[in-house]
């Protein structure tokens, strides 16, 4: 019994014992197993947006699915839960940004979601960030991976950046813009970008930055404008409209406004100096720096060599500080080395400016060669009726993608400074970047073309400006915008080259390209518009106000086509040149316009033919004149001129000029009278040929053409005399015969050879 007793506890101790090397055995197993799990979270939609409620989402993952297991996270950032987002994967507490929560795994589960959905509030307050950071398990039931937080930025609606187009048209011109230019660019087209709070929402200062895009195809497109070679791109940061600088007017906007840093302005009578060797007495007089205007004063104080004087009338002048101040008196030793104390040094806010004409509250400036440090008025007092202002502000650091505020000046000033408020645009490829500081509200982006840029002729090309979605503001459509870039490379002039005559004879007006042509694929339109005395589609079918000139050719033609009225008189048609961004009108720069062309469309009085006498003109002494008999088989009454060109063998020099032809009836005579020039010159031909004019036409089925001869008078190439004929008449023998005494003194000649030679054979 005790043996057996003691076997059963025995057997109880073991299998107790081996339930406990089973329990412990599961337990390190499951530990094992714990080790092995791994958890991340990503923002798989890390953007939200109040706008349209888009919602964000993290997920948490984990590497095995094998155990249950609960994984908990801390939450953070600057978003507050209810008042900015919501959410049922975890409970905050509301206007609070910091939370706590779990996410449950079951058996077989490898991820899980919490969704953010933000909150359309109407505060501006830019954008607003989520951060969920897994903490580590108190049981190390799983371990931390590589990715153990994540965040989600909430995009805000509440203001809304739109953009403008102040200028749409940038120009390469010199003359024909509207406002000088400067240096090597022509006049500036303007983006204008401009935050406003929205509908129901109350301003409140907050930082920016803007992201635009210019489109900047590669290769290069015809008609689209390359970044850097046809344009350059400045910006302006402002805080009102009327900071708003648009095209170009004067050459200080180059750099900006105008202004400069004074110690003293134009009105002001007390006055601040140091420096001097003794007191300044009240009987004294001032001038300042290098000028003539001499002031006399109501007070001073400078016992000690410094202090301030007040002048009986205000500056007529603005005053820079240190300039020198000049003391002058009637009688006694004036007090030297004075001079304007205006101290600007590091750190300083404020300063006064002057020569300029706008520098207001969020206005961005730099002093003029120290492009490191940026400035933004924080306050703007006029000072003058002339531009002087007092300005309050505060230096504006980069500080990551925030903007930190500086303290004031980080260089000290002397003497007179520019200021620069216009700035060269930091590009990133085609991409602009730039933060706008609290409290600017608008940013001008300008595009400033390039005046001797290389690409030759090209024709109007556009810039497309486009604006980047930003998690601090909404953006209102438009997001892109054009402006145009008008080229000056190429001139069009028109001219009139014939003219017009019923029923049928069309005139034309030629306009050519100098400079051009366009390349191939930029056709032209030149469009003009229409005057004069005769009626469009009653004296002549009606021009559509546009000739189109292709890529690659320099000159087109407008064909002006009358209509058969019989006889409706002499009218005019009058073609001007309209202005185009792709060309400037000949004589915009000075040498004689030549943007408008008239011709005539005439009545036709008949046609004309041309006939040659059958005589020919003979030198002598008296020379024996010929003539062309003009006809006009006349339909209309009235005297004509008409055209006709000279040709042929003879030399001008051979005959005297020949006259007009002007047919006052049905014919006209054209005399041609040779000169007696003492020289072999032959048989030659003088043609004369009509050519188209007003008031006619040229015969279809007679001649237009037609030749006189002219004969010789003096020895022939073989030394025989020329025949000399009786004044006033006209001999017609043939030049191949032979004639007078030189054909017969040549056939005496032949008859007595041939008696020689017969008389030869018989006394053989």
């Amino acid at each position: 019994m005790i043996i057996s007793r003691s076997f059963q506890i025995f057997s109880r101790a073991t299998a107790l014992a081996r339930a406990l090397m089973i329990t412990l055995l599961v337990g390190i197993t499951g530990m094992v197993q714990a080790l092995d799990t791994q958890v991340n979270i990503f923002a798989v939609y890390a953007a939200a947006e109040e706008e349209g409620g888009t919602p964000g989402q993290f997920l948490i993952q984990r590497n095995d699915a094998t155990t249950p297991v609960t994984v908990n996270f801390s939450v953070s950032g600057t978003a507050f839960f209810s008042d900015d987002y919501t959410t049922t994967d975890f409970t905050g507490t509301p206007g609070l940004s910091t939370a706590t929560g779990s996410i449950s795994f079951a058996v077989g589960v490898v991820s899980a979601t919490i969704t953010i959905v933000p909150v359309d509030d109407l505060e501006l307050e830019g954008s607003e960030v989520v951060l969920i950071a897994l903490t580590p398990s108190a049981f190390s039931s799983y371990q931390l991976g590589s990715y153990s937080s994540a965040q989600v930025v909430i995009a805000d609606d509440d203001e809304v950046a739109t953009i403008s187009r102040p200028d749409n048209v940038a120009d390469e011109d010199t003359i024909n813009a509207s406002v000088n230019l400067d240096g090597d660019y022509g006049r500036r087209a303007v983006y204008r970008v401009t935050w406003e709070p929205a509908a129901g929402v109350a301003p409140f200062p907050i930082k920016r930055t803007i992201r635009v895009r210019f489109h900047n195809p590669t290769p290069a497109q015809v008609g689209i404008a390359q970044l850097g070679t046809d344009y350059e791109v400045h910006h302006k940061i402002i805080g009102s409209n009327s900071s708003y600088i648009g095209c170009v007017s004067t050459p200080t906007e180059t750099t900006g406004l105008g202004y400069k840093v004074y110690g003293h302005l134009r009105g002001e009578t007390v006055i601040q100096v140091a420096g001097g060797s003794g007191p300044i007495p009240t009987n004294a007089q001032v001038r300042f720096g290098e000028s003539l205007a001499t002031y006399n004063l109501s007070a001073s104080s400078t016992g000690n060599g410094i202090g301030t004087i007040t002048l009986s009338t205000p500056l007529t002048q603005n005053v820079a500080n240190n300039a020198s101040v000049t003391v002058l008196l009637t009688s006694g030793t004036a007090p030297t080395g004075y001079a304007i104390n205006v101290p600007y040094p590091v750190s300083e806010t404020e300063i006064k400016v002057g020569d300029g004409n706008g520098l207001y509250v969020g206005d961005v400036f730099r002093i003029s060669g120290n492009e490191s440090n940026h400035y933004v008025v924080t306050q703007s007092t006029a000072v003058n009726a002339f531009g002087g202002r007092q300005i309050h502000f505060r230096r504006y650091l980069f500080d990551g993608e925030s903007l930190g505020g500086g303290s004031g000046l980080g260089d000290e000033i002397k003497g007179v400074v520019a200021i620069d408020t216009f700035f060269l645009t930091p590009l990133s490829g085609n991409v602009a970047a730039v933060d706008i500081p609290v409290p600017s509200d608008r940013i001008e982006f300008s595009i400033t073309p390039k005046r001797n840029d290389a690409s030759g002729p090209e024709g109007a090309e556009t810039v497309t400006m486009t604006m980047d979605k930003s998690v601090n503001y909404a953006i209102k459509d438009p997001t892109s915008s054009t402006v145009i870039i008008a080229d000056a490379d190429v001139s069009v002039s028109v001219s009139q080259t014939t003219s017009a005559q019923r029923p049928s004879t069309s005139g034309k007006f030629l306009v050519t390209l100098t400079g051009g042509p366009f390349p191939e694929g930029k056709n032209v339109d030149v469009r003009y518009v229409v005057s004069g005395t005769a009626t469009s589609g009653v004296d002549y079918v009606p021009l559509d106000g546009l000739l189109v000139i292709p890529g690659g050719a320099s000159s087109g033609e407008i064909e002006v086509k009358p209509k058969d009225l019989g006889t409706a008189g002499t009218q005019t048609v009058t073609v001007t040149l309209l202005n185009s961004y792709d060309y400037v009108l000949s004589g915009s720069a000075g040498a004689g316009t030549n943007a408008s062309a008239t011709l005539n469309i005439s009545d036709s009085a008949g046609r004309v033919s041309i006939a040659a006498s059958t005589n020919d003109a003979i030198e002598g002494t008296i020379p024996t004149s010929s003539f062309f008999t003009i006809t006009l088989q006349r339909t209309a009454a009235g005297p004509i001129n008409v055209n006709y060109s000279i040709s042929g063998s003879a030399a001008a020099s051979r005959y005297h000029a020949l006259g007009p032809i002007v047919i006052s009836g049905t014919t006209a005579t054209l005399t041609v009278t040779p000169r007696d020039n003492n020289i072999a010159d032959g048989t030659q031909g003088v043609i004369v040929t009509l050519l188209p004019g007003d008031g006619y036409l040229l015969s279809s089925s007679l001649p237009v053409t037609a030749t006189v001869r002219i004969r010789d008078d003096e020895p022939s190439a073989d030394g025989a005399n020329a025949d000399k004929p009786t004044p006033g008449t006209i001999n017609s023998g043939s030049s191949s015969g032979g004639c007078g005494l030189g054909s017969g003194l040549a056939t005496l000649l032949g008859f007595g050879l041939f008696a020689l030679l017969a008389f030869r054979r018989r006394t053989t």
